[in-house]
């Protein structure tokens, strides 16, 4: 009986190899695998190139936008006016009523229509007005700067108002009621501080008439000296025209159970509506007190 050499085994495998024997499963897995791994490795070097090439169009940008600042700093020593400390504002209407400067952002920011009015002022100007990228883009020449400065600004509109949504409880005294139809009644409040005095502008809540019958029941006892209202602030704030102020149509337009519309800044209106869930009442005590009649 022949047996064959491990020589012989030997060269027997070389031959195969030479002549082309096919590989074994693993060997072609580990290929594929490498095939797989170098497509992921260049989608990434792609994406990461699209990335930088991003980042070096918004350094051109924000180069551009200084460039522009320092020319208008340069204008305004030529003529020999005094440099601007601040970035640019937009240009004022003649009949726009001037927005009250807020020094403090409110600790307490849903107290009444008035704090959270004056917060809002206060997180514009720092967090837009700070913003490179929209202060100096929203009056550039750059349509594409002002382009930019437009999404940031709708950015911080929408994020505003689901920020700003909340539950309130707000003291507030009744100014006017008005028949609405067969179920349902206007109210015009006046929000109050805690020191007693008004807080903001009058608005106004679309309740049931059940609601409207306990009001008439608790004014007759003679001792109502104001209403607590519960419910949720729905905040509904728009970017508006600097040129133009708020736009007639959106002013004309019906927002809801409450409506008031304000300027946050030239660029941004406040305009909100409050759902009303229950208003309870604050009797007068015989001592000059008050009490609450839930």
């Amino acid at each position: 009986m022949n047996s064959t050499s491990p020589l012989a085994i030997l060269r027997t495998t070389a031959l195969l190899v030479l002549l082309g024997a096919p590989t074994s499963p693993v060997l072609a897995q580990s290929e594929s695998e490498l095939r797989q791994q170098s497509a992921r490795q260049a989608q990434r070097v792609e994406d990461l190139g699209a990335e930088v090439e991003a980042l070096r169009e918004r350094v051109r940008l924000l180069e551009a936008l200084v460039a522009e600042l320092t020319a208008r700093l340069d204008a305004a020593t030529t003529e020999g006016t005094e440099a601007p400390t601040e970035a640019p504002t937009a240009p004022k209407r003649d009949d726009a009523e001037p927005i009250r400067e807020v020094t403090s952002r409110p600790e307490n920011v849903f107290e009444s229509p008035a704090t959270v009015l004056d917060t809002l002022r206060w997180d514009f100007r720092r967090q837009l007005m700070t913003d490179p990228s929209f202060a100096l883009g929203v009056g550039s020449n750059s349509e594409r700067a002002r382009l930019e400065a437009t999404s940031i600004l709708n950015a911080w509109v929408q994020r505003m108002n689901r920020n700003f949504r909340e539950s309130v409880i707000w003291p507030v005294r009744l100014l006017e009621e008005t028949p609405r139809d067969e179920d349902t009644v206007r109210f015009s409040f006046q929000a109050l501080a805690p020191d007693g005095s008004d807080a903001g502008a009058p608005f106004e809540v679309i309740a049931p008439n059940r609601i409207a019958r306990r009001l008439s029941g608790w004014r007759s006892q003679g001792r109502l000296e104001r209403l607590l209202l519960k419910g949720t602030l729905e905040p509904r704030l728009t970017a508006i025209d600097p040129e133009r102020g708020i736009d007639p149509a959106a002013e004309a337009e019906e927002a809801g159970p409450a409506d008031t519309l304000v300027e946050v800044s030239p660029y941004v209106a406040f305009d909100y509506a409050v759902r009303l869930s229950t208003l309870l009442p604050v009797f007068a005590e015989e001592d000059g007190g008050a009490s609450d009649g839930s």
